[in-house]
């Protein structure tokens, strides 16, 4: 019987990775698109993944965030290793623990903003009543509470990204995981995005993971680690964290 891996004790730790590995198969020639990745993640903290096109930064996000695991090497999430998990428990944890805020929505488009965001607390089998106040508030939180009736089509960009936002918080999940989300917007949109993420970790108390090649939005996170070939070549803190 293999030994059972244990799980971490140290309750600061949200997430770590613990000498990662993701390994893809191309016939007979293996890719490692992650090499022996090691990093902590304290709650309430914010992060920036930060590296250039292939440096395994979108790989890092999928594992994060437990949507894949690693080829080698151990992945906790609050203290739990998530491979010793079954998928269904993993499904249902990672629901309650991560919000996830895609950079190109993922939002359903025939349905409202309100739906979108009412649709995941649904799933979570909140009463009526219950998803119907919290899909308002969330809304109402990033800004949106005259436009919850529209569709997506009926949104700007920067609409929809604040929706997305507002789903990703509709189970109150402790880490909210953010794939470039400002990649799809002008500046100025952009900014305001991030200045909702900044929010949510300044007054919310949430841990944030923005995962970015753009070095501009590293002044907003605390901790900042920088991909190369798969590898973290540099973890550093911003001791002057700046959204200005």
């Amino acid at each position: 019987m293999p030994k059972k891996i244990p799980e971490q004790k140290n309750k600061d730790i949200i997430l770590s990775l613990d000498n990662v590995w993701k390994i893809y198969r191309m016939g007979d020639v293996e890719v490692p698109a992650l090499k022996g990745i090691s990093m902590n993640i304290k709650k309430g903290d914010f992060v920036a993944i930060t590296g250039a096109s292939g440096s395994g930064k979108s790989t890092m996000m999928n594992l994060m965030g437990c949507l894949d695991v690693p080829s080698k090497g151990q992945i906790y999430l609050k203290s739990k290793n998530i491979s010793n998990m079954k998928e269904s428990d993993l499904a249902t944890f990672r629901g309650k623990t991560i919000g996830f805020i895609f950079q190109q929505y993922n939002l359903i488009p025939s349905i409202s903003a309100f739906e979108n965001v009412k649709l995941p607390l649904e799933f979570m089998e909140y009463d009526d009543q219950t998803a119907i106040d919290r899909a308002k508030y969330l809304l109402d939180l990033v800004g949106l509470k005259e436009r919850m009736h529209h569709t997506p089509a009926q949104l700007s960009g920067g609409q929809q990204q604040r929706v997305s936002i507002a789903r990703s918080l509709a189970s109150d999940p402790e880490i909210i995981l953010a794939d470039e989300p400002s990649g799809a917007l002008d500046s100025i949109t952009g900014k305001k995005i991030m200045d909702i993420l900044y929010r949510l970790w300044k007054d919310e108390g949430k841990t944030i993971i923005i995962i970015t090649h753009e070095l501009s939005l590293t002044r907003y996170a605390q901790t900042i680690a920088e991909l190369k070939d798969g590898q973290i070549i540099n973890i550093r803190q911003n001791k002057k964290v700046n959204k200005k």
